[in-house]
């Protein structure tokens, strides 16, 4: 039967080689943290109202030229969720805004297709618009615009008034 060490002698001998072995390490090994992974958002609560069939119905809507309002309300989301996904993406918000200015830009086209018809009225328009007050107008052969007044004052009869009145709106000079 094989001699029992004492428990000491074992022990002795443990922390001596524990030494022995620390010794002969030249640098004390550090050990990395374990990388911090970045926690995936939360998907608690409601479901977002913002799939892409929502996004096609809002650019459909800013398509036809709708304002913020409409659009949300053709799509059936509110305005703070618009404005929050545009938020969360900034390209959808440039996007919005070359939507929104398309049924200008045809409305362009249709005046420019009338020009090119030399559609006469169009070109009025346009020029009044442009222009505005630096267009003049004049009457027949040039001279000035003949305009026929009828007076109507406080110390006029009221049926007289009321005659004078109906009879200038019969003869169209109202």
């Amino acid at each position: 039967m094989p001699a029992v060490k004492p428990a000491k002698k074992i022990a002795a001998k443990r922390k001596a080689s524990a030494k022995k072995k620390t010794a002969a390490r030249k640098t004390p090994v550090r050990r990395k943290a374990p990388a911090k992974r970045k926690a995936a958002p939360k998907k608690n609560g409601r479901p977002t109202k913002m799939t892409l069939a929502t996004v096609a119905k809002l650019e459909e809507a800013f398509l036809w030229g709708c304002t913020d309002l409409e659009a949300c309300v053709y799509a059936e989301v509110s305005k703070h969720s618009l404005y929050r996904y545009q938020e969360e993406h900034p390209e959808f918000r440039d996007r919005k805004e070359m939507l929104k200015s398309n049924p200008v830009m045809r409305a362009r086209k249709v005046l420019l297709d009338a020009l090119d018809d030399d559609d006469r009225n169009i070109a009025n328009k346009i020029i009044d618009r442009k222009e505005g007050s630096k267009v003049a107008l004049t009457g027949p052969d040039g001279g000035p615009i003949q305009t026929e007044h009828t007076e109507i004052t406080k110390d006029m009869d009221p049926k007289e008034a009321q005659r004078q009145f109906m009879k200038a709106a019969r003869a169209g000079k109202l």
